[in-house]
C-alpha cells in the first residue's frame, strides 16, 4: 500500500478519506456521498449531493473551476488536505 507523507507522518487512503470527512463536517460541508483518495497518484475525488458544497471544495483547493458539477477532483490531495486543515483550524470553526 502506498502512503502520502504529510508533515513527516504517513497516511493511507482510508485515513485521509476519514480525515477529509471529519474536517469537511467541522466547517459545515456535510453533503458528501463518497470521498476517494488515491495515495499513489496524490489525487482526491469527493462526490457531493449539493453543487454548492462541491464549489466550496474548489475554493478550499484554490481552484478557479466553476463547473456545475457535484464532483470535486484534485490532482494534489496533499495540498487540498492541508488547506482544509488550515481552514477548519480557524477560529469560528471549532
Amino acid at each position: 500500500m502506498k502512503y502520502l507523507e504529510i508533515s513527516g507522518e504517513k497516511y493511507g487512503s482510508d485515513d485521509l478519506a476519514s480525515y477529509a470527512a471529519t474536517k469537511l463536517s467541522e466547517i459545515g460541508v456535510s453533503s458528501f456521498q463518497s470521498i476517494q483518495v488515491n495515495t499513489q497518484k496524490n489525487q482526491i475525488a469527493i462526490c457531493f449531493d449539493d453543487e454548492e458544497d462541491a464549489l466550496v471544495a474548489c475554493v478550499i483547493a484554490g481552484s478557479p473551476n466553476r463547473t456545475r458539477s457535484k464532483i470535486f477532483q484534485s490532482s494534489d490531495a496533499t495540498a487540498f488536505l492541508l488547506s482544509l486543515y488550515n481552514i477548519a483550524d480557524q477560529p469560528g470553526f471549532c
